[in-house]
């Protein structure tokens, strides 16, 4: 005999009821909507169990026209933002009617038997919560972009061809009432539950957990409208086109959009008013500052503006950057012109190949390379950082309202309410400013973090173009050195050769000038002519003579017709005693032939050797042979010769006139006791005792 239902088990099957018919909305979106929607034609069955002969005809229409054109109705964009994470929320609450037939059970025919919906609850909650915030967070921008959908043929055919079938076994006719579905379902748990409580007796088994589960929906829906609550404050505030201003900056009133966020506070309230507010906020900035949330959103507002400084920098020194390469490719090109005027030893009308190649890697390749380098910033580089700071937009405005908000909210809480009730707009006020601040609190970690991984990004970026651009220009002068196959030390040696060969009497008439002599004084003998205008001759303590000179250690044999002078290249102006390397007496050197030219006199103040020796072999050269413009002595012995520059070995000098083979020699700048300048062999030559 069938037992009577109860008003408890009455609320148990409209709890059951309500749930099918919900799933059925949500297997209409997720089996109809969403793969129509995409232009797909074979939908799955969105009929639950025991009820699919009633739409037995829906699998008989044809979808054809629906992307006749070959454009489905909606982008694959459109879809995923208008249709949420509703196949999620399908596919749980098909398994949640399921467990829920098995809670209640038969209870209609045996009334020993005890559900256990309370207990159900208890543990789908954990798994319902995020689906359904995920959903709600997204619900409102989802329908506004289906509203802003273009109206193709596709879709139009699409919205008339889901009207028909959604009619078939449900009440929300179009789309968009089938997506606040999910929304209404969440308000309803709590009012079915309640109906439930109040129909259970406290002897009931599973009371306890009703009472626990409608208290966790209640607070799953309160979560689910503020979080929602402070997103419409958020979008309001960054889609106003009102300039958000404090009333210290003279603007009593800002228009804002009705039922949504109060930026200033309506017409009604006073600018008297709005001062005592900001004036009891100015009381209770201790309260402000113990406020956890306000103090670390200040600080990562300061953070989020440091960011954006650096971010606008790193732009500007980025291009400045590249501008300071084009300079100094542009620099580089005019010293090594002027450079190559100064050291040039030939006709102007004789050029050189390699110096000409030099120039035209400078000239032809090194700019175009700064350019691609300009160019990939610009196009790389400064688009990431201007994202990153638009980004920066909404926040800044929003920490920029909430502060703005922060008075009034502080002025409501310290309010003598028994003297005058606040306006409406006030208290709206401060519920805005509320939301603000929890939004700002709970995602600027979040954003921050993200940000400056963004920055991060950017900086490796500008590393790596920068790293492309020293390897571009160290290619390209790579090339140049393998294209030219010659030896980097003999080329510097040849053009230190050239500018002493050219400059060292120039200097020697500079060093005869009294004003050069005054300054010599000041300096000291340590600085003595090391500073020189070429830095070309080394000079010592003031001049010695024969008898005052230290005896150097004996020369030692050599292994050819040709010595190497022992010293140091590193000699410093007190090194009186160089060490030279005792040989045999040489052969006679062979000249190649050269014009005749007269010894010149040098004129001015006499350099100060760096030592002095003796001529120990003579040695006559040709008539009129002469390197760098300078003569070769003509050798005798037991003259002495004072050493100016040590040159290094004869072979180190391809120009020289001088026929050498591989024995020890060095090649000496040398003066004579008549004041004349001009070379000698250190084979010939003995230090003076």
């Amino acid at each position: 005999m069938a037992h009577p239902i109860t008003k408890r088990g009455q609320t148990l099957l409209d709890l059951l009821e309500s749930e099918r018919k919900y799933v059925i909305h949500l297997m209409a979106l997720r089996d109809l909507h969403l793969p129509l929607a995409s232009g797909q034609r074979d939908f799955g069955s969105i009929i639950p169990r025991g009820s699919r002969a009633t739409f037995s005809t829906i699998s008989d229409i044809s979808f054809t026209s629906l992307s006749a054109d070959g454009q489905p109705p909606m982008t694959e964009a459109d879809v995923k933002a208008i249709f949420n994470n509703i196949a999620e929320l399908a596919t749980f609450s098909e398994q949640f009617v399921s467990d829920l037939e098995c809670a209640l059970g038969d209870f209609t025919t045996n009334s020993e038997w005890e559900d256990y919906v309370g207990k159900l609850f208890l543990t789908a909650i954990p798994l319902m919560e995020p689906l359904y915030k995920a959903y709600a967070r997204k619900q409102s921008s989802s329908l506004e972009r289906f509203n802003n959908l273009s109206r193709t043929p596709a879709f139009n055919v699409y919205l008339a061809r889901t009207q028909v079938l959604t009619l078939n076994f449900s009440d929300a006719w179009d789309l968009p009432s089938l997506l606040l579905k999910p929304a209404e379902r969440l308000t309803q748990y709590p009012m079915l539950l309640h109906a439930i409580i109040s129909e259970t007796p406290d002897s009931h088994p599973d009371k306890a957990n009703l009472m626990e589960a409608h208290a966790r929906m209640e607070q799953v829906k309160r979560e689910i409208y503020e979080e929602r609550r402070r997103r419409e404050v958020v979008r309001d505030v960054l889609t106003s086109a009102a300039v958000i201003s404090t009333p210290q900056k003279g603007v009593d009133t800002v228009k804002a959009k009705k039922s949504t966020l109060s930026v200033g506070v309506a017409a009604s309230v006073s600018r008297m008013r709005m001062k005592s507010f900001r004036s009891a906020a100015l009381k209770t900035e201790e309260v402000v500052e113990a406020n956890m949330e306000a103090v670390a959103i200040k600080a990562m507002g300061e953070q989020l503006k440091s960011y954006e400084s650096f971010v606008e920098q790193l732009a500007r020194d980025s291009m400045k950057w590249a501008d300071s390469m084009k300079a100094l490719m542009c620099a580089l090109d005019q010293w090594a012109r002027a450079f190559g005027r100064v050291v040039w030893m030939g006709s102007d009308d004789e050029p050189s190949e390699a110096f000409d190649a030099f120039l035209q890697v400078i000239r032809d390749q090194l700019p175009p390379i700064c350019d691609e380098t300009k160019d990939g910033l610009r196009e790389r580089l400064l688009p990431l950082l201007t994202s990153l700071v638009d980004t920066m937009v909404a926040p800044m405005r929003l920490m920029e309202a909430m502060h703005t908000l922060e008075p009034l909210h502080y002025g409501l809480l310290y309010l003598n309410v028994a003297k005058s009730r606040p306006p409406p707009q006030v208290i709206e006020t401060s519920k805005s400013y509320v939301a603000l601040r929890t939004q700002l609190f709970a995602e600027l970690p979040t954003y921050l973090s993200l940000i400056d991984k963004g920055m991060a990004v950017c900086i490796r970026m500008f590393n790596q173009i920068q790293r492309r651009f020293y390897n571009n220009v160290r290619k390209r002068c790579t090339e140049l050195r393998d294209t030219l196959a010659v030896d980097e030390a003999e080329l510097v040696l040849d053009t230190r050769m050239a500018w002493r060969g050219r400059f060292v009497k120039v200097e020697a008439q500079i060093q005869g000038l009294r004003i050069w002599q005054a300054a010599l004084d000041h300096r000291g003998d340590d600085d003595g002519f090391q500073r020189g205008l070429l830095h070309s001759l080394r000079a010592p303590s003031p001049p010695r003579t024969l008898n005052s000179t230290p005896a150097p250690p004996p020369l030692t044999p050599s292994r050819s017709s040709t010595i190497y002078i022992g010293v140091d290249n590193n000699v410093t102006l007190n090194d009186s005693n160089p060490s030279l390397i005792n040989v045999p007496s040489p052969t006679e050197p062979t000249f190649r032939p050269g014009p005749a030219i007269q010894t010149r006199r040098e004129s001015g103040v006499r350099l100060p050797s760096l030592y002095e020796c003796r001529v120990v072999h003579s040695c006559e050269p040709p008539e009129g042979v002469e390197y760098r413009d300078l003569p070769f002595f003509t050798l005798r012995v037991d003259d002495v010769y004072g050493i100016l520059q040590e040159m290094g070995h004869p072979s180190m000098h391809r120009d020289l006139p001088l026929y050498i083979d591989d024995g020890e020699d060095c090649l000496l700048l040398a003066r004579d006791q008549a004041g004349d300048v001009g070379w000698v062999l250190a084979s010939f030559l003995t230090p003076s005792d």
